[in-house]
């Protein structure tokens, strides 16, 4: 049985003390991008293939600008390998990439790389398997057992400055790096004699993403930036205001991009016209960034944007708020060790019910499930993209928590499936509070700093919600009975048959969560958990009487 936690309801690490300021450096204006498959233009003749780099040798040597024994063509061998692997299944994907100073490309490197693109997939696989993965590797590395193909040696002088700068040949070296530029056709990259002398320059920015709440850009914390030109990839990740600054410089120009992945995650798009839920082409996300020199100051989105990689970023957001910044005791959602792979995330802009498979290990098939329009077909506001990756999460981080048996036997139950809806439910709201609260203050945005998360027209924290006479779809699961438990605030009353007399409150997420939630299989565990880690000036007949109510809907 596939197990699937539909959650069809629609929108209504430490707290950082520096506040985001504003960048006073020019925003980077790009041209309206495409957001499909990112498109190759032509193949380039490699420049450094060791053969190349030889050539372009005795070309210097025949002209008169190297001296003979200056440089000797037997400096010039292997140090680095450019191969491309063909992973089977996520677990070769996985090996192959546990090396993390590696960094892969889901495009060949050797191809002009048009604007745009926010995926790719090589168009002569079937979209049913994993897409050749690209990397520069060096010479002497220990190649995994996984399908790969060797496509150049290559002989790449710029990768330590320092380096070339000790043996007294570093001006040669760049000359001779140069020259076999001009003599492959790739004369953007070449540079005459005096412009050889130009310093180098380090890849570095802020980016930012709208975000509706706030009405404005907001810092995109923890993305992962890379500056690459040709076989050569410098990294950086953006700190909490949304700077970054990579680790290697360049004297040329180079291709800025985004990957939207940390260690325990990474984003997918749909690829295609396939089934949402069948096998198919669910690939890795990007932002194909602009070849330049110099900074990269990029805006992603605006209040009138629907883009997916507006929808990508807040994503981002929710993921590094529940894997990496402060969750008020709430434990991590990373499955690395669980799985033996990172959380698969995918996002469609379909009109779909988000939804988490938490145990789903078919190749490359998201584990959750985000869309960004509601089942009526309206866009969700960006916060709610937040929220609901929130609640997915906490669907994962519950699966986690009490293994699949018991995650199963709580969610395909409808008479306690409650559980797990409402303790998302409450998750989901907490997290987003935290999150636009802790902006608000940053920020001196009201909006923000008053927050209070609720759904469908239903108040703050599910407050208005109430027992219906009739089941009205799954209204009757996604209930406020953990928010009751923290929160101080009674919606109903003694008399009330329609909402709950709510007398109970003091429960923080880490009790709820560790010493709850663990031992909980159905109402009766619920009660006896909360019994037994109740909070001062709680009773058990107002943990029954709360309780009691949720359990007869």
């Amino acid at each position: 049985m596939l197990l699937t936690t539909s959650c069809d309801k629609e929108p209504l690490t430490v707290p950082n003390e520096v506040p985001e300021v504003v960048d006073p450096d020019p925003i980077y204006s790009e041209p309206e991008l495409h957001e499909g498959m990112i498109q190759l233009g032509r193949q380039l003749e490699n420049p450094y293939s060791v053969e190349n780099m030889r050539k372009a040798l005795r070309q210097l040597m025949d002209e008169g600008m190297l001296k003979s024994g200056s440089i000797d063509e037997t400096d010039i061998e292997t140090t680095h390998l450019y191969v491309r692997f063909l992973p089977a299944d996520d677990t070769e994907m996985d090996l192959i990439q546990q090396d993390t100073t590696l960094v892969f490309y889901d495009h060949p490197l050797d191809f002009e790389i048009l604007p745009g693109g926010i995926w790719y997939h090589d168009p002569s696989l079937p979209d049913t398997v994993i897409t050749w993965q690209y990397v520069v590797l060096p010479h002497d590395y220990t190649i995994p057992e996984v399908k790969h193909e060797l496509l150049a040696e290559l002989f790449i002088i710029d990768e330590d400055e320092t380096l070339l700068k000790s043996s007294g040949n570093f001006p040669k070296w760049e000359l001779l790096e140069s020259k076999a530029f001009e003599l492959t056709g790739n004369m953007e990259d070449y540079l005459s004699t005096n412009e050889l002398k130009s310093s180098r320059w380090t890849p570095a920015g802020r980016i930012t993403v709208w975000d509706d709440v706030l009405k404005q850009q907001i810092a995109v914390e923890g993305a992962k930036v890379r500056a690459r030109r040709w076989f050569t990839t410098h990294t950086g990740i953006t700190d909490s205001n949304g700077h970054f600054r990579c680790n290697g410089s360049f004297k040329r120009k180079a291709n800025y991009s985004i990957k939207w992945e940390r260690s325990g995650w990474y984003i997918q798009e749909r690829a295609g016209n396939v089934s949402i839920l069948g096998v198919g082409a669910w690939v890795q996300t990007y932002y194909n960034g602009p070849k330049r020199k110099g900074d990269w100051n990029l805006q992603i989105g605006s209040a009138t944007d629907r883009n997916n990689s507006m929808r990508y970023a807040h994503m981002h957001r929710a993921l590094m708020r529940y894997f990496y910044l402060y969750r008020d005791g709430l434990s991590s959602p990373d499955v690395n060790s669980f799985f033996r792979s990172r959380l698969r995330v995918g996002y469609s802009s379909q009109t779909k019910t988000s939804s988490a498979i938490p145990y789903r290990n078919i190749a490359q098939q998201p584990h959750v499930y985000i869309y960004g329009r509601t089942t009526t077909g309206s866009w969700k506001p960006t916060n709610d993209i937040f929220a609901v990756t929130i609640h997915e999460l906490a669907h994962v981080a519950h699966y986690k928590l009490i293994g699949r048996y018991s995650f199963s036997e709580l969610w395909l139950n409808k008479d306690r499936r409650i559980i797990p809806e409402s303790w998302a439910e409450a998750v989901e709201w907490r997290l987003t509070n935290i999150e636009y609260n802790e902006k608000g203050r940053w920020l001196n945005n009201d909006a923000a700093r008053n927050y209070n998360h609720g759904k469908l027209g239903d108040g703050a924290g599910r407050q208005l919600w109430y027992k219906r006479n009739s089941k009205n779809g799954n209204w009757e699961y996604y209930t406020p009975l953990f928010i009751d438990l923290f929160d101080d605030h009674n919606q109903g009353n003694s008399a009330s048959t329609i909402r709950p007399n709510d007398n109970v409150s003091g429960y923080t997420f880490r009790v709820l969560e560790q010493d709850v939630l663990r031992r909980t299989f159905g109402f009766s565990s619920l009660k006896t958990r909360l019994k037994q880690f109740k909070p001062v000036g709680v009773t058990d007949a107002q943990i029954d009487e709360l309780v009691d109510f949720y359990s007869e809907l």
